[in-house]
């Protein structure tokens, strides 16, 4: 009989502050048709694209990344790394010489070879490594991307970034359009992760699916990227730091690939959970996780790409360890969420084929009495020790409507819940819906954090979940749980108003002037100099907001500011076709009325609706001109 039908008509789930969902299967997941480990070399290409203590979370990101590649067996004279270097022996620095990427993390600063650095981070020595050529280099340690065709290449950026570009230490900018252009080298197979706001706009409508490329980006064309493990944010740094210790994607890559065999694990995988879990942080400015390139490719093996390594689980530096307190592990989750406890619910159907138990302490129930030689699979809620959680509650994250005085959910319920409903049931396995709510109920950072844990039958996990609860249209195309792609998201956002706190990178910088201000002592120098460096930075934010305005409505009225910084152009087209018409006009602009900041960068969106619309460089200059006075003034 065809795998397909061999489910039972009627999957049964209870609900008394529990939830069990039943059905009976003995199928199993076809297998991928993945690539195998070959023989050339793995290559990478680790860049951090800012400098300065309060962007410590790039080069955080690029240490981590390096520790990723190490233990997965890459050798040092093919990991080729490129950051400014400025942040471990910082005078701001806490731990003088070292580099954390977790509250409480690991040295990750240890052992990475310091390839380019300080003014040797520039973009002519990145394009020269990018391509291979050594003899354009000028300073560094001469590494290059020296592949074969036979090669796989990783290339991991995180930097601050906006319509089209990613910046680089010495504040020069990658195009997306010559950054493709270079990836014309020797390689068999190439992955590409890129950490910064509106990352997406690097590929979209640019990166060919007939190329054995494939790409994935932190944010799509339209959004920014988010800062992780900030102060006074889900799950802070020590109060020691005054700045966020990684990026949101970046360390959900970084960490999955910590915490899983990449011998067992996919590309698509990987990019499943991290999608999944940057949405279950539910920010009111959520970005989306987005892929690029040859779709084909993301069921190759992880190890294929970043080295094949024992995983962590058994000696999780990031996760709970499992005891009866948790003490050690709690201290790492201190936050302003709130989830909420509960402590009234029983399992009524033990002797069914899958069950699923949401329920304080469900583990308990088939801890030491459930053999794994029966043809029973069951999840639980929580281990043995915890309690489980409700969710969607009034004051915590994600509130009901003010007029609900009661929680709509539970934590570990909506998390498989909402995963069967957004995925395609006949592609996803009881493993890999385990694998995202496991992820999913981790993330949400509560300080009385409860484990998503399997008992019974392994092999079963491997199953179709169409196999127990049917097959449906996934949720994508009409999707209440996640943004719909719009200029403004003004419909989506209403459901996302929370008491969480994520900061986007545009606001970063601002969130560690603001606490360098805060702990510097009163009447201190270092007080007056840090009340300098918050004013600057507000003065050039305000001087970038009124000189971009004032050309816009020099060139096309009035009435028009509303569509400066509209995305005017169809999903999959680039953000310009004339590349260098928006060079020249960022250039022009810059010329005229200063550099502009991280922050003022977003408004490439706005030179390139210039571009679009035909806008000379003679226009330009004069509007520049009238606009900007003086160009120097700004800090």
């Amino acid at each position: 009989m065809d795998r397909r039908m061999r489910f039972w008509d009627v999957a049964l789930i209870v609900m008394v502050c529990m939830s069990v969902t039943v059905t009976k299967s003995n199928g199993a997941r076809p297998l991928n048709n993945q690539l195998q480990e070959g023989t050339g070399v793995k290559w990478a290409f680790l860049v951090a694209g800012s400098r300065g203590y309060g962007n410590y979370r790039h080069q955080a990101d690029v240490c981590h990344a390096y520790q990723v590649l190490k233990s997965g067996g890459l050798k040092d004279e093919n990991i080729i790394v490129m950051m400014y270097d400025d942040i471990a022996d910082s005078i701001e620095n806490p731990i003088p010489g070292a580099i954390i990427n977790q509250p409480d993390g690991p040295d990750v600063f240890q052992g990475v070879p310091l390839d380019y650095t300080g003014l040797d981070a520039n973009i002519n020595n990145f394009y020269a490594v990018l391509r291979g050529y050594k003899s354009g280099l000028i300073g560094g340690s001469g590494k290059v991307l020296n592949s074969k065709p036979e090669d796989t290449v990783f290339i991991y950026i995180a930097s601050h970034g906006n319509k089209g570009i990613i910046g680089l230490p010495d504040d020069n900018l990658i195009y997306a359009d010559q950054f493709l252009e270079r990836l014309k080298i020797n390689y068999k197979k190439m992955v590409i992760y890129i950490e910064s706001c509106n990352a997406g706009s690097m590929f979209e409508g640019l990166l060919r699916d007939d190329l054995n490329i494939y790409a994935t980006t932190s944010s799509n064309s339209d959004e920014n990227s988010h800062a992780f493990y900030c102060p006074g944010g889900i799950m802070p740094p020590p109060p020691t730091y005054t700045v966020c210790l990684g990026d949101l994607y970046s360390i959900s890559w970084l960490e999955f690939s910590d915490f899983y065999d990449r011998a067992n694990k996919t590309l698509h995988d990987q990019y499943d959970v991290v999608s999944r879990s940057i949405n279950s942080i539910h920010t009111y400015y959520m970005s989306h996780v987005m892929p690029y390139g040859n779709m084909t490719m993301n069921e190759d093996l992880l190890e294929t790409y970043l080295g094949r390594a024992k995983p962590a689980r058994a000696n999780d530096n990031y996760h709970f360890n499992r005891t009866t307190t948790h003490e050690h592990s709690n201290k790492r989750f201190n936050t302003t969420t709130r989830l909420v406890s509960q402590q009234d619910a029983h399992l009524l159907y033990l002797n069914l084929k899958v069950i699923y138990i949401e329920s304080c302490n469900a583990g308990s129930m088939f801890e030491g009495l459930l053999r794994d030689d029966l043809n029973i699979y069951a999840t639980t809620s929580s281990n043995s020790d915890e309690n489980s959680h409700a969710f969607y509650c009034p004051g915590g994250i994600m509130p009901p409507p003010p007029y609900y005085n009661v929680c709509l959910g539970d934590l570990y319920s909506i998390s498989w819940l909402e995963f069967s409903d957004f995925y395609d049931r006949a592609n996803k396995t009881l493993h890999d819906q385990y694998d995202v709510t496991w992820f999913r109920t981790l993330f949400t950072g509560e300080e009385y954090m409860s484990h998503v844990m399997p008992y019974g039958n392994m092999t079963m996990n491997e199953d179709l979940l169409e196999t127990y609860l049917g097959r449906a249209k996934p949720a994508r195309a009409n999707d209440n749980y996640h943004f719909n792609r719009t200029t403004t998201h003004e419909h989506s956002n209403k459901r996302f108003n929370t008491t969480t706190r994520l900061v986007s990178q545009q606001d970063a910088h601002l969130l560690y002037l603001n606490l360098k201000l805060e702990k510097a002592p009163d009447d201190s120098m270092d007080k007056s100099k840090a009340q300098i460096e918050l004013d600057d930075e507000i003065s050039h934010r305000k001087h970038d907001d009124q000189s971009v305005y004032l050309i816009w409505k020099l060139l096309f009225g009035e009435d028009t500011p509303s569509t400066m910084m509209a995305n005017l152009r169809s999903v999959g087209q680039p953000l310009v076709d004339d590349w260098d018409c928006l060079r020249m006009l960022k250039n022009t602009y810059e010329h005229h009325c200063g550099v502009l900041s991280h922050y003022g960068l977003k408004y490439m969106q706005a030179f390139a609706n210039m571009c679009n619309d035909g806008i000379s460089k003679k226009q330009m200059i004069a509007a520049a001109s009238q606009a900007c006075h003086v160009k120097n003034d700004v800090p």
